[in-house]
């Protein structure tokens, strides 16, 4: 009797303890999938904001100028961020996030002791966005399919615009440029898009297991070399350059697939200079050695805006001049052509060093894991994609201003994203494996006492 009524308690004890358990992870199943679906859209709103930015719907469709589309993303993104962390996600602020979110403060910082602050403001109100769109990238981009998918967007869009702009023929100055606003207004802007998606096209062709898929990427890396060509950008010339050859190494060699690279290498190479025998292209891309070849005199202009924007630097350290007042200082209403200096001048030289310690940094994490034969051979390509973009765009921040532009921000997130997966992806494994790959070793060994 004793027994029975000792027994009875610890059973009732259990059934609650087991009913209590039961009842955590229900509401941890819940919460789960409450996550899940604001992940789901928080990533349709950067996919949105993608295909906005990217593709500019507005210059396509008729009577979209008049729709504030990018405002409406813009909230719907903001609602989605703050949904997310309602629901219980945790911030993914990395490095990389930390660095932007310094470099937005040190703008913020510079406004009121800016030249203008009506013009800084403005200019950092717009970038706000940048950083929450690139904020909630890093947040809701959490598998390799979703990343891919935004690097899909983006490729396809500079490869249509720049189709358009050629069968168009729109032109500036006899150079070429888009037919649509936004990143692509000017020639030199569309050169920096084109030349940081080739090393995507690369990826793409490699990934591809249809022969026609990959006839087709080869296509478009030919065709966005003779559109680079075309806008006469000596930049872009040398990143296009830098972007193949970037790609050899880390989409080819890193991922052991440089055969098939060496084999493309040359037409792009051929291309590219056939293109640049096109009537002064080759005295233009000579005179960045030899200024006295330019015929407009424009490579010694751009010499003395560097200077001018070093001296700038150097007169106003801490927070420089104001974002976005260097045109008013550069005795012609010209931007510096040097996203670094131009930087250290309108916002000062901690500014400059966050950002190219951000820039840095993301390359840094993303060039690591081509070479880590444990992640899936299809991450390993567009890492080593990334990578080669990542180095393209040191040489494109280097001859244009992109500090205020998407382009470097979300290869940024790309990368922080890219390095997320990868590392939850090591972790699934490790798990499944075994908790400690050393413990793992150590039970195979025979038990001693």
């Amino acid at each position: 009797m004793d027994t029975v009524m000792n027994i009875a308690p610890r059973d009732a004890d259990d059934a609650v303890s087991t009913k209590g358990v039961d009842s955590i992870s229900v509401r941890r199943r819940i919460s789960l999938r409450k996550l899940s679906t604001t992940q789901a859209l928080s990533y349709f709103a950067v996919l949105l904001f993608s295909i906005i930015y990217f593709a500019r719907p507005e210059d396509w469709i008729p009577g979209a100028r008049h729709i504030p589309v990018a405002m409406i993303v813009g909230f719907l993104a903001l609602g989605t961020f703050l949904l997310n962390l309602l629901v219980g996600a945790r911030l993914n602020l990395s490095r990389g996030a930390l660095l932007l979110l310094v470099l937005f403060g040190l703008l913020c910082l510079a406004v009121p002791f800016s030249t203008w602050r009506g013009g800084s403001f403005l200019l950092v109100y717009e970038f706000s966005k940048i950083v929450l769109i690139v904020l909630l990238l890093v947040q809701a981009v959490d598998t390799f399919p979703r990343l891919r998918q935004l690097i899909f967007v983006q490729t396809v869009a500079v490869i249509t615009i720049s189709v358009v702009s050629l069968i168009g023929k729109s032109q500036i100055a006899g150079r070429m440029t888009a037919s649509i606003g936004g990143i692509y207004d000017n020639p030199n802007d569309l050169a920096a898009s084109i030349s940081l998606a080739i090393p995507f096209c690369f990826a793409f062709m490699q990934a591809a297991r249809n022969i026609i898929k990959k006839g087709f990427w080869l296509c478009t890396i030919l065709l966005l070399s003779y559109a680079l060509v075309a806008t006469f950008s000596r930049g872009g010339f040398l990143a296009m350059l830098v972007a193949a050859a970037s790609s050899l190494w880390y989409v080819g060699a890193k991922t052991r697939r440089s055969r098939r690279l060496l084999l493309v290498l040359p037409f792009v190479i051929f291309v590219a200079l056939l293109g640049a025998m096109r009537g002064n292209y080759g005295t233009r891309i000579q005179s960045i050695f030899d200024p006295t070849l330019d015929q407009y005199g424009s490579s010694v202009a751009r010499q003395g805006l560097l200077i001018r924007s070093l001296e700038l630097a150097a007169r106003h350290p801490l927070l420089g001049i104001g974002p976005g007042r260097f045109e008013e200082f550069s005795g012609g209403w010209h931007v510096a052509h040097n996203s670094y200096t131009e930087l250290a001048a309108e916002a000062g030289l901690l500014a400059c060093i966050i950002f190219i310690w951000m820039l840095v940094d993301s390359f840094v994490r993303v060039a690591r894991i081509p070479v880590d034969k444990e992640v899936d051979p299809n991450t390993r390509l567009f890492a080593g994609a990334l990578s080669a973009s990542l180095v393209a765009l040191f040489v494109v921040a280097f001859f244009s201003s992109v500090e205020y532009l998407i382009l470097p921000y979300f290869l940024m997130g790309y990368s922080i994203a890219l390095v997320r997966i990868t590392l939850r992806s090591r972790r699934r494994r490790a798990s499944e494996g075994g908790h400690d790959p050393r413990a793992k070793k150590r039970g195979n060994q025979p038990c001693v006492g």
